[in-house]
């Protein structure tokens, strides 16, 4: 039978370690905006975070290539997207 010892071979004494830097607690982070296909129609949408204003507001994109060009928007101008797809 194998016989495993569990104990540290480590002999480095509590004072020769480094202490560990407190992390300031930050603001929890904002949520994504929504992007999302507006319901019977070929556009798509983005809804800024509720607790982040936007000059532009709600932005809807139309077109082809709109869910590309929505989640590309929501991306660059926030950082993320939430994404429904249907």
């Amino acid at each position: 039978m194998l016989h495993r010892n569990m104990t540290s071979d480590d002999r480095t004494s509590p004072e020769d370690l480094l202490p560990v830097p407190s992390v300031p607690a930050e603001d929890p982070p904002s949520p994504p905006p929504r992007v999302y296909r507006e319901p019977g129609m070929n556009d798509w949408i983005v809804e800024p975070p509720g607790n982040r204003d936007s000059p532009e507001g709600r932005m809807v994109f139309k077109g082809e290539r709109a869910q590309h060009e929505a989640l590309t928007y929501a991306h660059e101008k926030f950082g993320n997207a939430r994404f429904f797809p249907y």
